[in-house]
């Protein structure tokens, strides 16, 4: 395998929230430090949404003790070397940034936030790949916070929910956001979280089912609506990456949306001009590698590895389950070198438009692509 990209990790450095604007100081998160190096982010206007099952969800409001690589990007870069990693995509810890805010509260830290990545990205450069949060409670503050983001910052990419404030993501309210995200020329990505508040989530609470169901369900409503709700064909320049609900799931769900839209069309009024499967050239999604590994040769032929896209979930990476992703994905005999290739690296590199990557002589299969 040449370069090794990342997609999913988790970032909140100490100084998220240091450039919230001051007429916010009392409302905005903070860090509150525990003993024994252990942290929680205070958040009052966030956390009196939420309902009440989720008050025992691991979450940055929780004292927990967490790899220093979670705030420190110092510590982060030492990780990557360990594990194998060239680049990483830094994706918030969600729980500062739902919608269920103020919106002029939630865009301040929203731009906050992306301050602490940039600043990072710049100390690093070449390491990272920055997503940016946005306020999409207010699709206009959205769009100003995504030209800022990109063309300011140089963040990669603006990450949303599988929803916003439960509703889907075809709403036609949201367009303007998509708009501009096309014509910005970077991707969408798209992140599951415990901490979305959707209608009948309690439901996942019990077994932790949220990792295992709830993710899963809600990237698989996002899909839908995207294609189905004529986003994806409406803005065939938009490239859109889920992240977090892993990918074992996407034959059995193309299957039905197919099903519905040739089988069903007088009660889905559907006026896609292709199947839904042949939107498949527009997204991408991060697997589980060692949760999916049985299934990721059947996932390869009815996907395709050039829609598959490495993650380790760091921190937990370094925790136990995917502290050797890296090695596991090399391991597999069940899967062609070239393959493994584009796993590790090659589509991330598609999806966020890396032209350095495809000047690596080893990658020499990417640069037609990008």
């Amino acid at each position: 395998m040449s370069t090794v990209i990342d997609c999913d990790s988790h970032f909140l450095p100490h100084d998220a929230f240091d450039d919230v604007d001051p007429a916010f100081a009392s409302r905005a998160p903070r860090f509150v430090f525990g003993s024994g190096g252990k942290e929680i982010v205070v958040y009052n206007e966030r956390t009196s949404q939420l309902p009440a099952y989720m008050a025992n969800y691991p979450s940055v409001y929780q004292f927990a003790r967490r790899t220093a690589g979670v705030f420190d990007a110092d510590a982060r870069v030492a990780d990557l070397a360990k594990i194998g990693v060239d680049r990483q995509v830094l994706v918030p810890n969600n729980g500062p940034f739902g919608y269920d805010v103020d919106p002029q509260l939630g865009a301040s830290v929203c731009r906050s936030y992306n301050n602490a990545v940039a600043r990072a990205i710049e100390k690093h450069p070449g390491r990272f790949i920055g997503l940016a949060v946005m306020p999409m409670q207010d699709v206009k503050l959205a769009v100003e916070e995504l030209e800022r983001s990109v063309l300011e910052l140089g963040l990669h990419a603006p990450q949303i929910g599988t929803n916003v404030l439960d509703r889907n993501l075809d709403e036609y309210e949201l367009w303007p956001f998509y708009e501009k995200v096309e014509a910005l020329g970077v991707p969408l990505i798209v992140h599951s979280s415990h901490l979305s508040v959707t209608g009948g989530s309690h439901r996942y609470k019990r077994y932790r089912f949220g990792n295992a169901l709830q993710f899963p369900a809600e990237a698989s409503l996002a899909i839908g609506s995207l294609i189905c709700g004529e986003v994806l064909e409406n803005f065939p320049k938009l490239r859109v990456g889920f992240l977090e609900a892993g990918a074992g799931f996407l034959p059995y769900l193309f299957d039905r949306l197919d099903e519905v839209a040739v089988e069903e069309p007088q009660y889905t009024k559907l006026k896609l001009k292709k199947l839904p499967t042949e939107y498949l050239d527009q997204l991408w999604f991060s697997f589980n590698i060692k949760t999916e590994a049985k299934s990721l040769p059947f996932l390869i032929e009815r996907i395709g590895a050039s829609r598959l896209m490495l993650s380790s979930d760091y921190p937990h990476a370094l925790a136990g389950s995917g502290a050797n992703t890296v090695e596991f994905l090399r391991s597999l005999d069940t899967v062609s070198e070239e393959d493994k290739a584009q796993m590790a690296g090659l589509n991330a590199a598609r999806l966020f438009g890396l032209k350095d990557v495809a000047a690596n002589q080893s990658d020499r299969a990417l640069a037609a692509a990008v």
